[in-house]
């Protein structure tokens, strides 16, 4: 689901109310809402991502060598598409069914751009991203920045 661009200043404000107070302002989409309650449930940190979400370097390539075939063809389909992830500051991730980043692909500039592969992005790790809310809803859900458990 892509949604309207929204008001960061609002988001940031529903955000702090909710790990403050635990109150979820009606304008916090159900299943954003959903998710920050599973993320404080789980108590997540969100300062950091726990090194206990981390697959070794010999388990992350037994992954990558598993799914080589699609890493390779999101290597050559990404040529296509890196104006506009640049353009835009996305992250395009590859990541298994259970939210283990396999490949990344991001601007180079992205502060986490050497520290996704091999993680469990699962909501209990790092909480609220959009790949927890595709995997529970199975559709495409685009949140933005304000919306995401880890700051």
């Amino acid at each position: 689901m892509i949604r309207e661009h929204r008001n960061r200043e609002k988001l940031i404000n529903y955000y702090k109310t909710f790990t403050a107070k635990g109150i979820i302002d009606p304008n916090v989409h159900p299943w954003i809402a959903k998710s920050w309650q599973k993320s404080h449930e789980h108590q997540v940190n969100p300062k950091k991502i726990p090194s206990s979400a981390r697959l070794s370097p010999a388990e992350l390539s037994q992954m990558q060598n598993k799914h080589s075939d699609a890493i390779n063809y999101l290597d050559h389909f990404i040529d296509n598409i890196i104006d506009f992830i640049h353009e835009y500051d996305l992250c395009l991730t590859l990541m298994t069914a259970d939210c283990v980043v396999l490949k990344k692909y991001a601007n180079i500039t992205s502060r986490l751009i050497d520290k996704l592969e091999g993680v469990s992005l699962s909501v209990e790790n790092v909480g609220t991203l959009s790949c927890n809310i595709v995997k529970e809803t199975k559709t495409p859900f685009w949140i933005f920045g304000p919306e995401i458990w880890l700051e």
